[in-house]
């Protein structure tokens, strides 16, 4: 029996399948720079610059 990803069961019903959490794009609301996931973390932290200083904000997800 072989096993299926839900990728694959998403393109056989028609579905579109979630994008797995690391690849979910957040945007920084006090710059507008894409936020980094860390993988198998709940934080989003932004890498980006305001003003000329690192923005340095940082999102929690309740997970």
């Amino acid at each position: 029996m072989k096993t299926v990803s839900i990728s694959e069961l998403g393109k056989i019903f028609g579905v579109k399948a979630p994008l797995p959490r690391q690849e979910k794009v957040k945007k920084c609301r006090k710059c507008g720079t894409e936020m980094v996931h860390p993988a198998g973390t709940n934080v989003y932290i932004c890498p980006g610059k305001k003003d000329g200083k690192e923005c340095g904000n940082v999102f929690y997800t309740k997970n």
